[in-house]
């Protein structure tokens, strides 16, 4: 099917991608740590994420091209998540349905932080359903508490 998502877990394979994408400057601005990461630590925190049974980490492909990447980070009992669109796939609506695609797969409690100014992300969590319930140190909070 023509424009089908499919989220797969990442793998090692995707290390470049990933580093690429991380240290992107739209990226950077948006995450908590906006500086750039080096390849080296890229590499060790790709292998501990995979290797973690309390993290879940995917690439969004569609039609087979990967177009953004997902995490799920257990914490205390509730879904931390967070997403990253890649530059060429930008503005297609693709975090939209990558993150809703996730969170169909999640139960429980789910959190999202986002940076203030991110418009792109905010638009996506609340496609997606979470509601802003706060906001700390420049970051909005939403939430979904449903199972």
């Amino acid at each position: 099917m023509k424009d089908e998502m499919v989220l797969r877990c990442a793998s090692i394979e995707d290390a470049d991608r990933l580093f690429q994408w991380r240290n992107d400057p739209v990226t950077r601005r948006a995450s908590r740590d906006v500086r750039p990461v080096d390849r080296e630590t890229h590499y060790i925190w790709l292998n501990d994420a995979i290797a973690d049974s309390k993290r879940g980490l995917w690439v969004a492909e569609v039609d087979g091209k990967a177009v953004g990447t997902c995490r799920a980070d257990i914490e205390e009992g509730v879904s931390v998540i967070s997403w990253t669109i890649a530059p060429d796939s930008r503005g297609q609506g693709f975090g939209k349905r990558m993150v809703q695609q996730l969170l169909s797969q999640l139960e429980g409690c789910i959190r999202a932080e986002i940076r203030g100014g991110n418009e792109a992300s905010k638009r996506v969590a609340e496609a997606a359903g979470l509601t802003m319930v706060g906001e700390k140190d420049g970051f909005k909070h939403y939430a979904r508490s449903e199972s």
